[in-house]
C-alpha cells in the first residue's frame, strides 16, 4: 500500500482544514474574550400604569409622576429584610444599582437611566408622540455582589417591585376626595338661619362633587346606588326640608340669640334707610334734566360747497336718562320692600323669639335634615370607597422580572460572536480565493509545459 504524505493532499483539502481550524480557534477566543469582559449582568421588571392622566405625566392626584421617588431606602431595606439579606447587603449599594426607564409608545426601551435614583428627575415624554410612558422598566445591576445567583436576584427585584407598588397604591389609595362628607357639627348655640346656611352648604358641596363624579364616570354603580342618585337625593332636600325650615323661621321670626338678631334686622334697616334716601335725592336730580331736556333730531353743518348732515347724540343722552331714571326706581321699590319685611321680622321676634314650642318644633327638623345629610354622605362614601378600589387595583400592575446575565446561550453572545466571526469569515473567504486563483495559474502553466 502506498504511504500517505502532505504532497498526496490536494490544496484545496488542506485550505478547508486550515479553515475549520481558524474558525475553530475564532470561536474559542471570542469565548473566552466575551467571558472575561467585565459584565453589566442585570435583572429588570415592568410596571404598567393604568389611570386618567398617565399619558400627561401626572400622577392619580394630577401632579408630576415621579415613580422612582417610590424606591426609598426604607422600601429596599424591608426588601431585603423579607427575603433575609438584610444582615448581607448594604442598602445603599443596592440602591446604587437601581434604575427606572420610560418605555417609549412604541414599546421600545429607552436607554437605561445609569446611576442612583438620586440622579433621576421627573418622566419625560416621548420626543416623537408627545405622551408620556405608561410602562416602566425597573432594572437592578449585578455589581453589589458578582457571585449572587439569578434567582436570588429576581426575588430581590420582584419584591421591590411589589413593594413598590403597594406603596404607590397606598399613597393614592383615596383617589376621591372625602373632606365634603366629613359631618359639621351645628351647635344649638348658632343662630339658627346661620345653622341652616351650614348645612345647606355642607349639602351643596355633596351635591356639586357627585354632579362632577356623575359626569366622569356615569356607568359606575354600586348596588342600587350612584353618583347621579346621590345629586338628586341632595336636591330633594334642599327644596323640601331645607326651604321648609327656612320658610318657618322666616315667618315666625325664630332666633336662639335674642340679643343678636334684632341689633342686626334694626341695624339692616337703617342702613336701607340711608340708601333709600340717597336714592331718592338721585331719583330727583334725574327728573330734573328729564324735564328740561331738549331733544334735536338732527345737526346740519354747512359750508360754501357743501351741507353735511350729521346725526344728533342727544336722543341716546336722554335714554340713558330714562334708563337710569327706571333703575333708581327699581332699587328704591327694593329698599322699600326690604324696609318692611324686616320691620315686620323683628317684630315678629321680640314677640315669639320666647315661644319654646316653635324652639323645639324647629330643633327637630334641624335634626331631620341633618340626619338625612348623614346618611347621604355616608351612602357617597360607600360608593367612593367602592370605586377607589377597582380603580386602585388596576392602577399599577407589575410583570415577573427578568434576567439578563452573560452566558454563551444568550442573545448577547449569539451578536458578540457574529460580529467577530464575521471578519474571521470575511478573511478566511478572501485568502480562499487567493488560493483558488493561485491554483488555476499553476494548471493552466503546467498544462501548456505538457502540450509543449
Amino acid at each position: 500500500m502506498e504511504k500517505l504524505s502532505l504532497q498526496s493532499f490536494r490544496p484545496r483539502t488542506l485550505f478547508i482544514a486550515a479553515s475549520a481550524l481558524i474558525i475553530a480557534i475564532a470561536i474559542i477566543v471570542s469565548a473566552v474574550a466575551f467571558l472575561s469582559t467585565p459584565a453589566k449582568d442585570r435583572v429588570y421588571s415592568k410596571v404598567t400604569l393604568s389611570y386618567d392622566g398617565v399619558s400627561s405625566g401626572l400622577d392619580p392626584f394630577k401632579n408630576p409622576l415621579n415613580l422612582f421617588s417610590f424606591v426609598s431606602d426604607d422600601l429596599v431595606g424591608e426588601a431585603l429584610g423579607n427575603l433575609g439579606m438584610r444582615d448581607k447587603y448594604d442598602i445603599a449599594n443596592v440602591m446604587a444599582c437601581l434604575s427606572v426607564s420610560g418605555e417609549s409608545s412604541d414599546s421600545t426601551i429607552n436607554t437605561i437611566l445609569k446611576g442612583s435614583l438620586s440622579d433621576v428627575s421627573v418622566s419625560k415624554a416621548d420626543s416623537r408622540t408627545g405622551y408620556y410612558p405608561s410602562t416602566y422598566r425597573i432594572t437592578l445591576q449585578r455589581d453589589f455582589d458578582k457571585r449572587i445567583s439569578a434567582s436570588k436576584m429576581r426575588a430581590l427585584l420582584d419584591e421591590i417591585t411589589r413593594l413598590l407598588c403597594e406603596k404607590f397604591k397606598q399613597t393614592y389609595s383615596r383617589l376621591h376626595k372625602s373632606e365634603v362628607l366629613d359631618s359639621l357639627v351645628s351647635e344649638t348655640t348658632h343662630e339658627y338661619v346661620h345653622r341652616l346656611d351650614v348645612d345647606c352648604d355642607r349639602l351643596r358641596s355633596i351635591q356639586a362633587y357627585a354632579d362632577e363624579l356623575a359626569e366622569k364616570y356615569p356607568n359606575f354603580s354600586n348596588g342600587n346606588m350612584n353618583y347621579l342618585t346621590v345629586s338628586r337625593k341632595c336636591s330633594d332636600l334642599l327644596s323640601d326640608k331645607a326651604a321648609q325650615i327656612r320658610s318657618f323661621i322666616t315667618t315666625n321670626g325664630l332666633t336662639n340669640n335674642t340679643a343678636w338678631l334684632p341689633d342686626y334686622y334694626e341695624y339692616s334697616i337703617l342702613m336701607l334707610r340711608y340708601r333709600l334716601t340717597a336714592l331718592q335725592s338721585a331719583l330727583t336730580s334725574i327728573d330734573g334734566q328729564i324735564s328740561s331736556f331738549e331733544v334735536d333730531s338732527t345737526v346740519y353743518l354747512g359750508s360754501s360747497d357743501s351741507v353735511v348732515k350729521v346725526e344728533s347724540r342727544s336722543k341716546e343722552t336722554y335714554q340713558e336718562l330714562v334708563s337710569r331714571r327706571i333703575e333708581i326706581k327699581n332699587e328704591i321699590s327694593t329698599s322699600e320692600a326690604r324696609i318692611e319685611s324686616y320691620t315686620q321680622l323683628l317684630d315678629k321676634i321680640r314677640k315669639s323669639a320666647g315661644s319654646e314650642t316653635l324652639a323645639a318644633s324647629l330643633r327637630a327638623d334641624f335634626e331631620i335634615i341633618e340626619n338625612k345629610t348623614d346618611e347621604i354622605a355616608g351612602e357617597f362614601a360607600e360608593l367612593l370607597n367602592a370605586q377607589n378600589g377597582i380603580l386602585i387595583e388596576g392602577m399599577i400592575t407589575a410583570a415577573a422580572a427578568k434576567t439578563e446575565f452573560r452566558t454563551l446561550f444568550s442573545a448577547e453572545f449569539v451578536s458578540y460572536l457574529a460580529k467577530r466571526l464575521l471578519i474571521t469569515v470575511t478573511a478566511v473567504a478572501a485568502a480562499g480565493f487567493l488560493v483558488s486563483a493561485f491554483g488555476d495559474k499553476k494548471k493552466k502553466k503546467k498544462k501548456k509545459a505538457v502540450s509543449a
